[in-house]
């Protein structure tokens, strides 16, 4: 090793024994570069890679439902329970908000629409039935008797005796059948107050327009009834009273 005078020094010493000098010009940079630190290894920072969250399964939610028309739902359901009105009105709605909005339910809403109007021609027709007959309701009072002992005269007078309602030409129209018997009392045309026995029914679908009707509760025909004109029966003044002149 030379010192900065050319003097040549001990290996590793830090001044010249001749002169004093310190190391000339090239060893010093080689002893700094000696003693410099070591610099850090140099690191490749690593990418920040977010991990990744897995998907969890797609299931139909109530928002699934909530793309179906409401009234597409409501017009089925009242469709379905005959309310004909509610139904037509809701389907037609129904089928508006589905063609502008996109919301599903069209078949419900057409099905629901299709049966109010099933619905409303059904009630026409009953009423337009209903008002070409008529229904009555018929009684016949028994005097001096009791329902729960009927006396020999009227023995075969029961709940389930049918009651028969003929046209003036002798056919068949309409009929129905008596429930039990309600005891009462009344006066005969004697003065006398007797016990009494009556039997009612209601007699429905009586066609309109027939010059006569002949009720029968005798179940002998046409021939053994009481003959009643279409005023009695429109005014449902249809009774029967029997052994009243006989007490």
């Amino acid at each position: 090793m030379i010192c900065a005078n050319g003097h040549q020094m001990p290996q590793d010493s830090k001044f010249c024994t001749v002169c004093g000098a310190g190391p000339g010009a090239a060893q010093r940079s080689g002893f700094a570069s000696l003693n410099a630190p070591t610099p850090p290894p140099k690191v490749t920072p690593t990418p920040n890679v977010t991990p990744s969250t897995p998907t969890a399964p797609v299931f139909a939610t109530a928002a699934t439902a909530a793309s179906f028309s409401g009234l597409a739902i409501a017009a089925l359901v009242t469709g379905i329970i005959g309310i004909s009105v509610l139904a037509i009105i809701f389907g037609a709605i129904a089928l508006s908000q589905v063609k502008k909005r996109g919301l599903r339910g069209k078949g419900m809403a057409i099905s629901g629409l299709v049966l109010g109007i099933v619905w409303t021609a059904v009630w026409i027709l009953a009423i337009v039935g209903s008002s070409q007959t008529y229904t009555i309701n018929f009684s016949t009072t028994l005097y001096g008797t009791t329902c729960s002992q009927l006396s020999y005269n009227y023995s075969d007078f029961n709940q389930y005796r049918p009651v028969v309602v003929y046209s003036d030409t002798g056919q068949q129209v309409a009929s129905g059948t008596y429930g039990s018997g309600i005891d009462g009392g009344n006066y005969a045309q004697s003065g006398n107050y007797v016990d009494t026995c009556t039997f009612k029914t209601v007699i429905r679908d009586i066609p309109k327009g027939l010059n006569n009707y002949v009720v029968d509760d005798n179940g002998e025909g046409y021939g053994s009834g009481v003959s009643y004109t279409e005023h009695q029966l429109a005014t449902n003044n249809v009774a029967m009273n029997r052994g009243y002149s006989s007490n």
